[in-house]
């Protein structure tokens, strides 16, 4: 949940936004983070399932953000995709 309110607090969002962005992006975050902690996945299986993920909610995202918003949101989605297919050196 954490993430979630880091995401709309980045895209600075109304009460009225962050009452209807909240739940999906808390519905988001767990799967994003399975996948990216999935260690059978290779790096464009990762990409192809974060997007679809993504396109799931995107409708409803665009249709609640601010042109602007909206734009904050692609730049952060993009990179959660870079994060989560960064090779981990340990």
């Amino acid at each position: 949940m954490a993430k979630a309110q880091a995401v709309a607090q980045e895209l600075n969002l109304t009460p009225q936004q962050k009452e209807k962005i909240l739940p999906i992006l808390a519905a988001e975050v767990p799967k994003v983070q399975a996948i990216k902690n999935d260690n059978s996945l290779n790096k464009i299986q990762k990409i192809q399932q974060l997007r679809a993920i993504h396109q799931q909610t995107d409708p409803q995202m665009k249709a609640i953000l601010s042109p602007e918003q909206y734009q904050k949101l692609q730049k952060i989605r993009q990179q959660t995709i870079r994060d989560a297919t960064a090779v981990r050196f340990q």
